[in-house]
Parts: structure tokens; C-alpha cells; sequence
């Protein structure tokens, strides 16, 4: 599943809380590192692990390595949190798997998260070209941070990925731009359907997993009942 909010400036600390405090919700469980995507990341010269101090400056807008503002400092919005859900099923299943199920589960939803945005870059990288009348313009790509988590704050078993898509991307020579969220919103029932369908593959091809029947493009994997 995938869901879409706007996340205001300042906000980005909970993703970081896990790795850069050791915070573990009181389960004993330290979340993985966040870590980067898009075209607009590589091009800011943002790639692998994503250190705190980076990841602030790009949210507020700024060049990570100077500190350069990129986009006003008026815009409220700092990014777009795509968060991509496995189904409950497959969250116990990680949670109860050996080591080895476990390692295999999460290489297969990050290969789908991957995938899905990947698809978003593509089709939904567009930016709002200040000072010509609202227009928009195709976009480079994403500067984007992901931050996997496998639990939700109750806590409970929840495998998920907050995908943090910043308000800022590279239009050629016209610098960088705020986004046009429109494009992200509008593609979002095809991006979740590009992350629950590979999720599936991932996880039939490594571990040999069965599912359940498709409820639009969603599946429990077979044999795990949702309410235990």
C-alpha cells in the first residue's frame, strides 16, 4: 500500500530519531539507516547512506554540501512522504522469520520500493517554474531519502518505507524549483500498484512465498491470518 502526506519544514527529525539517537520504541529494535534516491540526489552529490546533517539541509531546500539556499525559504512544504506498506501478513512473517527470511524479506521490499519509485521519478518529476505565471516544467528527477522501518509506533510488527521526496528539483537551466505535487498525487494508485506487484515477485522468486486472492492490487501472503 502506499500513502501520500506533506511534511512540513522541521519535520524530518522522527525519521531520524531511530538511527541518529538509537531511539528503539521501546521494542530493543533500532531502525536502518536511511539512504538515498532519485536523479536530483545524485546530481547534489547525495548517494548511499543518508547522514542527518544532509538530509536537514535538503529538506530545508539547501545544497547539502554549502549550505547554498536552492529554493525560497518561504515554501512551507519540505517534502512528500510516500509511505509504502507490505501487507500485515507479511509484516508477521518478517517478524517471526529466521535471520536468513528476514534478510530476504527486506531486500525484496526495498528492491519494490525501489521500483515503484523509480516508475514516480519518471512519470511525476515536474516542478513549478517561479515568476512565469505558475508554469510547469519537466523536472531531472528526485531528491529523495528513504528511511525503512519495521515497526509501527505502537509498536506492532509493520515492515514499511517512508520515502521523504523533497520540495526542490533540477530544471536544466533554470536552477532548481519547488515541486508540482499534482504529478506525485495523480500517480499515486499506479505507484502503489508498482510496488505491491514486484513486492510479490520478490518475495515468490527469494523464499518461495504463496499469496492469498488480490484484493485490487493488494495480497496477504497465503496461510497468515490478518487478525492474529
Amino acid at each position: 500500500m502506499l500513502s501520500i502526506r506533506k511534511l512540513g519544514r522541521g519535520r524530518e527529525g522522527y525519521y531520524l530519531a531511530t538511527v541518529a539517537t538509537g531511539n528503539d520504541h521501546g521494542a530493543g529494535l533500532v531502525e536502518p539507516d536511511g539512504y538515498w534516491l532519485g536523479e536530483g540526489a545524485r546530481l547534489l552529490g547525495l548517494e548511499g547512506v543518508a547522514e542527518p546533517a544532509d538530509v536537514h539541509r535538503a529538506m530545508a531546500g539547501r545544497e547539502p554540501a554549502s549550505g547554498r539556499l536552492l529554493v525560497s525559504n518561504t515554501v512551507r512544504v519540505a517534502a512528500f512522504d510516500c509511505c509504502f506498506s507490505t501487507p500485515k501478513s507479511l509484516s508477521v512473517l518478517f517478524a517471526l522469520g529466521s535471520e536468513e527470511v528476514t534478510a530476504e524479506i527486506q531486500a525484496g521490499h526495498n528492491a519494490a520500493v525501489e521500483a515503484a519509485v523509480g516508475y514516480l521519478e519518471r512519470e511525476a518529476a515536474c516542478a513549478v517554474v517561479l515568476g512565469t505565471g505558475g508554469e510547469v516544467a519537466p523536472a531531472a528527477g528526485f531528491v529523495a531519502c528513504a528511511f525503512p522501518h519495521r515497526l509501527s509506533r505502537a509498536p506492532d510488527p509493520h515492515l514499511h518505507t517512508h520515502v521523504l521526496i523533497a520540495n526542490l528539483a533540477p530544471v536544466g537551466d533554470r536552477g532548481w524549483r519547488p515541486l508540482d505535487g499534482r504529478g506525485i498525487y495523480g500517480e499515486a494508485r499506479t505507484t502503489g500498484a508498482l510496488y505491491e506487484t514486484p513486492l510479490r515477485h520478490q518475495l515468490t522468486h527469494r523464499l518461495g512465498v504463496t499469496w492469498g486472492p488480490l484484493k485490487g492490487a493488494w495480497a496477504d501472503v497465503a496461510g497468515i491470518d490478518r487478525s492474529a
